[in-house]
């Protein structure tokens, strides 16, 4: 059983900012079907501090399927990024709160109540913090900008 690292001290001071823009977005009255647009850049130094960044999301109550979709520019292979999700809890593997892993092969993955792409587990979804887990396998020396984009809804479609 793999284990990721935890962030490190600098990623958890950009996670807490990335939360408290988070709950802002609560605050202001997040939704289910407001999607979630996260912009980030990775550089090989980024790669060689941590294999593995999070990155955080907000779940609304009342949701009951998701979509995340993430895109990058491969740079013929040159960049290669990994993907999962966390819903709210433990972010190692191995434990409950990881709902899935495809590594680079998938772009888009939908996790509902009943249904999910084959590497992800169905089920309830719980309202809070979840993450997506990107690994970092390559990075170019121009470094990559990755997109996020994360889609709730309150209706699963079958």
């Amino acid at each position: 059983m793999a284990t990721f690292q935890r962030p490190t001290r600098s990623a958890s001071r950009l996670w807490c900012v990335g939360a408290a823009l988070g709950l802002a977005a609560g605050a202001a009255g997040l939704e289910a079907d407001d999607p979630q647009k996260i912009a980030r850049r990775y550089t090989p130094a980024d790669r060689e501090r941590d294999r593995y960044v999070y990155v955080p999301f907000e779940v609304p109550a009342g949701t009951t399927a998701l979509r995340v979709r993430y895109e990058y520019d491969r740079a013929d292979g040159q960049n290669t990024i990994d993907l999962g999700i966390f819903e709210p809890g433990s972010l190692e593997t191995g434990t409950s709160a990881m709902r899935g892993y495809s590594g680079g092969s998938k772009t888009e993955v939908s996790i509902g109540e009943h249904h999910a792409t084959p590497g992800y587990q169905a089920g309830p979804l719980p309202a809070g913090r979840w993450d997506v887990m990107l690994g970092l396998y390559r990075v170019a020396e121009a470094g990559v900008d990755v997109t996020v984009t994360v889609q709730a809804s309150a209706s699963e479609a079958d």
